[in-house]
């Protein structure tokens, strides 16, 4: 299950043994190319100075995902 969009909220309200029963990875390997996809998709809805500011905030997710990733193993 992805944990982007409205489709994991939903089942986890609907199936709560999932949340409750379940541990969740979060830390599961993502290449840096899906986590700039959607970062950038999760900025887009906000009001950004300009796309530069855009693309560096979207760059430092991924960054910080990463690095939270490598700390953690």
């Amino acid at each position: 299950m992805s944990p982007v969009g409205e489709l994991l909220r939903v089942r986890c309200r609907r199936f709560p043994s999932l949340v409750n029963c379940c541990t969740l990875d979060w830390f599961s390997p993502w290449p840096k190319e899906a986590l700039l996809y959607v970062s950038s998709e999760f900025l887009k809805e906000l009001d950004m100075p300009n796309e530069e500011v855009r693309d560096n905030l979207s760059n430092m997710c991924a960054s910080v995902h990463l690095s939270v990733k490598n700390c953690s193993e």
